[in-house]
């Protein structure tokens, strides 16, 4: 190639890779991001795949890319690396299909294995499928956050002024501790839309395909505002309220949990008294977290070397919400909790799955850098203060909780999101059970007023998991591949059945193995 050729297509590129002049202007991208070459291996040992990889997985590939730590200033500072894995389409060929996990944050190179072990079979005929370790998380160039809990959780209850000072002392360690490096500035939605183009520029793609879930259906609908002329087939699974800031959807989710806790989790838990022992009535169940709530606050009680107390309490419930597989592990943890604080034995093991788990520290440092980075935070101390014991007061299981804002003192960047608007976007699908208690319903229908014209949601009746497609639905995989396949959308409004409450000897799917 030609040295005037050759600058003449470094030139189109870097074209094509700038944002649109609403967004924001950026400098020309330098040609060393633009003309990589991606280097392709085997995630996993073929001759040794590691236990519970799903059938095909060994097929899975790793690489990684380099891009600029900050894009609106693409010349300066450090490169960034961006992991990433493949499942080649095993048929003919449509395009490719980006994906992510949600979190925000969570790291998403295992996430193709999903399609595998869902039987997804059309889909990865025609799609080359991606999954990405986002900035800041993963495999990826990492930042990091160590946030220490203390043993127990101070009590959200406690309305002391020296707890909310605690409360409040803690949220500025917090904030402080996780602000520690300069890529720290950089994580957020704008610039991982532009990591994910650089990535479809690399590949040759003209348009991607993608499927977002919770903070990926955050995403997704930023990437199509920034890069309007790649947008392919969009589904967004569990949808944000893409108008709303990351302050306003958390502090909703108060309301969204205490419904799926009192809808589903507290029934279930009645019908099961006989082996968890906490009340034959939804009633009866809650009153009885109450009464242990109460117990383990005035005397926390030891469980692997740590103690737990009346906000561990309920972490152990919310933690559990998100999926109804997760209920079984939550109650045994329940039924152990309550005979500790009744002064009962202490079990060999706990009996469900791990209470203790911690974020990984590089998730837990993106999750928080793209919250508080993304959009500003209302209200201060009083206002933080305020907010809680009226959330509280209405939804006592998540809403006292509230204090606990580390955005509240977070050092945040000057820049500002692009207002989605949907226009000049092809449709995209969403999906949405009712009872979602992350992202609850009556968000999703608020971002699909402002989603592009035509964009169907596909509601999941009688339901309250989080994160619908590739989970074992049926009728939500056939619809959702179907137009990924062929570009058919359901009609507006269009419901599917949710799933049968689970049985408590059910165990949740082991994770996938960890790529290294």
């Amino acid at each position: 190639m030609s040295l005037r050729r050759k600058a003449t297509v470094l030139a189109v590129a870097a074209a094509l890779l700038a944002a649109p002049a609403a967004a924001f202007a950026t400098e020309s991208t330098p040609s060393r991001y633009l003309t990589q070459r991606l280097d392709w291996k085997p995630c996993f040992d073929q001759a040794n795949p590691p236990p519970g990889l799903p059938p095909g997985g060994t097929a899975l590939e790793c690489a990684g890319y380099t891009a600029p730590t900050n894009w609106r200033r693409p010349r300066e500072g450090k490169d960034i690396t961006v992991a990433i894995t493949r499942l080649r389409a095993t048929g003919l060929r449509q395009g490719v299909l980006f994906t992510n996990p949600g979190g925000p944050g969570e790291a998403g190179r295992s996430f193709p294995l999903n399609f595998l072990a869902a039987g997804q079979q059309a889909v990865l005929a025609s799609h080359d499928v991606y999954g990405i370790d986002v900035r800041g998380t993963g495999g990826s160039s990492q930042v990091s956050c160590r946030p220490t809990a203390p043993s127990p959780l101070p009590d959200w209850r406690d309305r002391s002024p020296a707890n909310l000072a605690k409360f409040l002392a803690v949220n500025d360690a917090i904030a402080r501790d996780c602000q520690n490096s300069e890529l720290g500035k950089h994580v957020n939605t704008e610039q991982t839309a532009h990591d994910l183009d650089l990535l479809r520029h690399l590949l040759g793609e003209h348009k991607i395909n993608y499927y977002g879930v919770s903070g990926g259906a955050w995403l997704g609908p930023f990437y199509a505002t920034y890069f309007p002329h790649r947008v392919g087939r969009f589904v967004l699974d569990s949808v944000p309220d893409v108008t709303a800031t990351w302050q306003q959807l958390l502090n909703d989710q108060a309301r969204a949990m205490e419904r799926r806790f009192r809808t589903d989790f507290l029934p279930w838990l009645a019908r099961h008294h006989d082996r968890y022992g906490w009340g034959r009535t939804a009633a009866e169940t809650g009153a009885t977290y109450e009464t242990v709530r109460a117990r383990l606050a005035a005397k926390p009680v030891e469980v692997q070397g740590r103690l737990l107390g009346g906000a561990d309490l309920d972490m152990v419930i919310v933690g559990a919400q998100g999926q109804q597989d997760y209920f079984p592990g939550a109650a045994a943890n329940l039924a152990l909790l309550k005979r500790l604080s009744e002064g009962g034995p202490a079990a060999e093991s706990a009996p469900g799955q791990d209470i203790l788990t911690p974020d990984p520290d590089s998730q837990t440092g993106t999750a928080l850098s793209i919250v508080c980075n993304d959009t500003p935070y209302r209200g201060g101390r009083a206002g933080t203060i305020a907010e809680s014991e009226r959330l509280g007061r209405r939804y006592p299981l998540m809403g006292w909780q509230k204090i606990v804002q580390q955005c509240m003192s977070w050092q945040r960047p000057e820049f500002r999101l692009p207002e989605v608007t949907g226009r000049g976007l092809p449709p995209m699908l969403l999906v949405n059970s009712v009872r979602d208690p992350q992202t609850p319903i009556e968000g999703a229908q608020r971002a699909q007023r402002v989603l592009p014209k035509g964009s169907p949601m596909l509601v999941v009746a009688d339901e309250g998991d989080h994160w619908m497609y590739l989970r074992g639905n049926a009728c939500v995989d056939a619809r959702v591949s179907a137009y990924l396949t062929t570009g058919a959308l359901p009609a507006n409004g269009s419901t599917c059945a949710g799933e049968p409450m689970p049985d408590p000897a059910a165990k949740p799917r082991p994770p996938f193995p960890a790529i290294s």
